[in-house]
């Protein structure tokens, strides 16, 4: 499974430092929780609806922020594509010349 989050964390040495926002992506598997991906996004009150970028299914339903550079599995370039879109893949050969794997 795959997880895309946010959180704020603060500078607690540094007086009136801003809350700044992370996004991070997880993973979940038998081996247990891994974290793909953390980024800083910037302070809390400089986000926009516009740093919503990302994966369809957070636009839609968690309204998470995602990085402008990428970086994240599921992006909203990628999130519908189907398997042969992603790998190259003609699913109507039978045999193929090659393998090739979903990206990870």
């Amino acid at each position: 499974m795959l997880f895309h989050i946010n959180f704020t964390a603060q500078n607690t040495h540094v007086a009136a430092s801003p809350k700044e926002m992370f996004f991070s992506e997880l993973t979940h598997s038998p081996k247990g929780v891994s974290v793909r991906l953390c980024v800083p996004l910037g302070p809390k009150n400089s986000l926009s609806g516009q740093k919503l970028n990302g994966c369809y299914y957070c636009l839609d339903h968690n309204k998470v922020w995602h990085p402008r550079t990428g970086g994240f599995v599921r992006g909203a370039d990628s999130f519908f594509k189907t398997v042969q879109d992603i790998c190259d893949i003609n699913q109507n050969n039978a045999v193929s010349d090659h393998e090739k794997h979903l990206p990870r």
